[in-house]
């Protein structure tokens, strides 16, 4: 994010199962060539969360969650899976690929329904969904930015790019009670979206190349332990990077005959996806949490009334109304935060599109979004229809830095986890002043890439939320509980 814009998860057998993928990490041309050999029958492969529209209602798209099987591999023949030692064919996710983007993707639709304990695809384990989960990963703004970071793997530490210290770190954590059950990433992956000459030789563009290079390389460890779920950033809108989101990534399932032409985005999805700007809300369900999923890759950034659309609107209502049919502790994942700290750097600028109140001091900006404007009144609020439960946090990224910012009132706890590779924004004043902060209560803050574990506490249904510096320090602050 520019200057400008901010005016915006032990299975051993999966750690066998993809070694290969793991091999000379520190060397990208000696990944690719042995990720790429045919022992395999893919070049990558992953697991993760998602949705599609099973509801007869032709007014109204229900999203109904499923779990994901995806592959990427050279040809146009989709290779099958051992689901339970159940057969498994995998689907072209579309006929053609974009323009650039070179290989194949195949995916399967699973329902959630039943447990699944084993997925195995060409003799390899891939990881499975988990009813529970006890220790998520979360990270955000994981890509390079070409322009003002060297993006060779092997540097360490800004200015140079740090995502796949943190994925490979974050996937084995040395202090986290076991290996994550899921990880979360918040959006902006693909930052090498500057089409400066052959793409597949800059590796900056709209090409299969730099979008390897940006997150399916440095994912891998990611890729060999836990499923995703992933949120689109507003480097994967409609304006920026949408054909590879849509292609690799997105949750919810594509017309197998999309042209990937540039209206298509809007117009062309399929019939799940009226418009790529605004895809729906969708819920994932697991025992003891309910994690909501809000796009918000379109929104603009100079203090807009951009959630006043009808769009907007909906999209918060339906978020709403999946909350509504919940009794369990929610945490709503979306990139742009609801609330952010950033250093005013003397403008008078909104961290955030969500802002309708702001308060600038001397040193911060804080920007906050009003609940009784933009969503359901009660939607924030404990005690939503008289059960004893509330939205325990929102999780974000989109600014570059590490926050957790708890408030005063019964707004819930927000989590920014937007320093995870690309860029940092600039430091806030040290200390950071909390009287100075309109409804803050506590703000936890660091100005370093890192990445956060959380830990859930079964005695109290809490969570512990640890922001790791990479091989470094920390900072841990407790969340929900019951």
């Amino acid at each position: 994010m520019s200057t400008y814009e901010k005016s915006r998860i032990y299975l051993k057998s999966i750690a066998v199962g993809l070694t290969l993928l793991l091999s000379n990490t520190g060397n990208t041309e000696e990944i690719t060539s042995h990720k790429n050999t045919n022992d395999k029958g893919f070049i990558y492969a992953w697991t993760q969360y998602g949705w599609e529209n099973i509801s007869s209602d032709k007014e109204k798209i229900v999203p109904d969650p499923r779990f994901i099987i995806r592959t990427i591999v050279k040809t146009n023949t989709c290779p099958t899976a051992l689901v339970d030692g159940v057969t498994q064919a995998l689907v072209l996710r579309t006929k053609t690929p974009p323009t650039n983007f070179k290989y194949y993707v195949c995916e399967a639709y699973l329902a959630l329904n039943n447990p699944i304990k084993s997925i195995i695809l060409n003799g390899f384990s891939l990881p499975t969904p988990i009813s529970n989960p006890e220790t998520i990963i979360v990270v955000g703004d994981t890509g390079c930015r070409s322009a003002s970071q060297n993006c060779s793997p092997k540097n360490t530490y800004n200015p140079g790019w740090y995502y796949e210290k943190i994925a490979a770190e974050a996937a084995n954590d040395p202090q986290a009670h076991k290996k994550p059950d899921l990880i979360v990433h918040v959006g902006d992956m693909h930052y090498r979206e500057s089409n400066n000459g052959d793409c597949a030789q800059t590796k900056n563009g709209p090409c299969w190349e730099s979008w390897e290079a940006d997150f399916f390389i440095p994912s891998q460890a990611f890729f060999n332990v836990a499923p995703l779920v992933m949120a689109r950033g507003n480097h994967e809108s409609c304006t920026r990077s949408w054909r590879g989101w849509f292609y690799f990534l997105a949750p919810e399932k594509l017309d197998t005959d999309l042209d990937w032409s540039p209206t298509s985005c809007e117009f062309n999805l399929g019939k799940q996806i009226p418009d790529g700007n605004y895809t729906p809300s969708y819920s994932i369900p697991f025992d003891d949490l309910q994690i909501l999923m809000l796009d918000t890759s379109i929104t603009t950034y100079d203090d807009c009334d951009c959630f006043d659309n009808k769009e907007y609107t909906k999209l918060f209502n339906d978020l709403s109304d999946l909350y509504n049919k919940t009794n369990k502790p929610v945490w709503v994942v979306t990139h742009q935060p609801f609330w952010s700290i950033l250093s005013s750097n003397g403008k008078a600028k909104a961290s955030t599109p969500f802002s309708s109140r702001n308060k600038y001091s001397k040193h911060y900006i804080i920007s906050a979004m009003t609940p009784s404007t933009q969503l359901k009144p009660n939607l924030l609020k404990k005690g939503l229809l008289g059960k004893a439960h509330t939205i325990d946090a929102v999780i974000s990224g989109h600014i570059h830095l590490s926050e957790i910012i708890e408030f005063k009132d019964h707004r819930p706890h927000q989590i920014v986890a937007g320093a995870s590779g690309t860029k940092l924004e600039s430091a806030l004043p040290h200390p950071v002043d909390t009287d100075m902060l309109w409804g803050v209560k506590s703000f936890n803050y660091l100005h370093k890439f890192d990445y956060f574990v959380m830990t859930y506490n079964s005695h109290d249904h809490s969570w512990d939320v640890r922001q790791q510096v990479v091989n470094t320090s920390a900072i841990t602050t407790k969340i929900g509980g019951r």
